[in-house]
């Protein structure tokens, strides 16, 4: 039962410096006459942020593809990739709603989903839904000094952006794969979960096993900082100005905590194995991907 965790986060230090910043005379102003600028004061203020990998080979190429989808995912939020059409940004989704957050970070990261997980009466085959990645946020306040505390009330556009690319995430990994690979990343974490707890796989012996056989492997720096992405954004409501500034999320996949038994539903076709093999592309509609021990049925 694994954690594998990737979080990019700035330091207290660095949240403390941008927080001065924008409490200066002038700073709003500054933001409204030229936002790209005051885009760039901000991410010079907050420089890199750190690279926090656990549960895994920090130069692997699983973590490496966690660390791509957050970033990108982030760039996605605000606004600096295109999304698909009809998808919002967070940017596009506070004028929508006519949010105007004040002094916040926001925080989206990736978790597992698989809200049901079809078996059979022997729980020898299993089926993973289609919804296998979702993405939540977090709204929290910084104060002088950087500390960060979440708050319980949750920002608007940044829930709908969340819900939304949850929503759309065959869509949205279609154009970008990245997101496939991650979805395939949780995907191989849950199927062991189940194979550890339905039959009498040992995956520790087969982990032993692995050390003893010589794997060829492509030597990469371990990633400790990115640069920042942020962005920032105004409102005028009278003459009121507001901001907003995004810098923090992940990825978070943990086993312990993930509970195969509260998803299990029993398949409405038990003979699933009898069923002949397909591919996506013959079977576009098809809501799940079946295994057994020896092949894929869909």
């Amino acid at each position: 039962n694994p954690t594998f965790l990737c979080s990019l986060d700035p330091t207290a230090e660095v949240l403390a410096r941008a927080h001065s910043l924008i409490q200066q005379p002038g700073a709003n102003a500054r933001l409204v006459r030229d936002p790209q600028k005051g885009s760039r004061e901000l991410a010079d203020a907050l420089g890199g942020h750190q690279v926090s990998l656990s549960g895994m080979t920090p130069t692997c190429s699983t973590a490496l593809a966690l660390l791509e989808a957050d970033i990108h995912m982030k760039r996605l939020g605000l606004g600096l990739e295109k999304m698909e059409k009809d998808l919002l940004s967070y940017p596009q989704w506070a004028q929508q709603l006519s949010q105007q957050p004040s002094g916040q970070l926001l925080r989206w990261w990736f978790t597992p989903a698989y809200p049901e997980i079809l078996t059979n009466q022997e729980r020898t085959v299993f089926g993973l839904p289609t919804k296998r990645v979702q993405l939540e946020s977090e709204k929290q306040k910084v104060d002088a000094a950087g500390n960060r505390q979440a708050e319980i009330e949750e920002d608007e556009a940044a829930a709908a952006f969340a819900k939304q690319f949850t929503d759309n995430f065959s869509t949205i990994q279609q154009r970008y794969p990245i997101y496939t690979r991650l979805s395939h990343i949780f995907d191989i974490a849950v199927a062991c979960k189940l194979a550890v707890e339905n039959t009498s796989w040992d995956i520790n012996s087969l982990w032993e096993q692995s050390q003893l056989t010589p794997i060829s492997t492509i030597l990469a720096r371990q990633p400790r900082e990115v640069e920042s992405t942020t962005a920032t954004g105004t409102w005028k409501k009278g003459k009121q100005i507001y901001r907003w500034l995004v810098v923090s999320g992940g990825v978070e996949l943990d086993m312990k905590r993930f509970a195969t038994g509260s998803r299990l539903r029993l398949s409405p076709n038990p003979d699933a194995t009898e069923r002949p093999i397909t591919t996506a592309s013959n079977n576009k509609n098809a809501d799940y991907w079946w295994w057994d021990d020896e092949q894929v049925i869909e």
